[in-house]
């Protein structure tokens, strides 16, 4: 957890140095989804290097079935790549 922490952290520091030295990647990005956008980066990255025991022991975690009841998922293809699609029940629908 302390990782984790330190992992937002650390994208926080970076993004803000990259804005206040180039500016936004795009007009329509505010600081906070670069910063996620860059603790997700680093965040898989420190995944990748996890033992194989470790992997296995958060995929067996279960997810609350309670979440199950929000959400739906739909099995689709991306450029012939199965994958899946959650959408929040209840939730408008827009076009992507």
């Amino acid at each position: 957890m302390l990782k984790l922490l330190w992992l937002c952290f650390i994208a926080a520091l970076r993004t803000t140095w990259k804005r206040l030295r180039h500016g936004p990647v795009s007009p329509e990005r505010n600081p906070w989804l670069e910063t996620c956008v860059e603790a997700t980066r680093k965040l898989l990255i420190e995944i990748n290097t996890w033992p194989p025991a470790r992997m296995q022991a958060v995929a067996a975690l279960s997810v609350p079935r309670k979440l199950f009841r929000r959400v739906e998922i739909q099995h689709v293809s991306l450029g012939g790549v199965p994958a899946e699609r959650t959408i929040t029940r209840g939730a408008g629908r827009q076009q992507v």
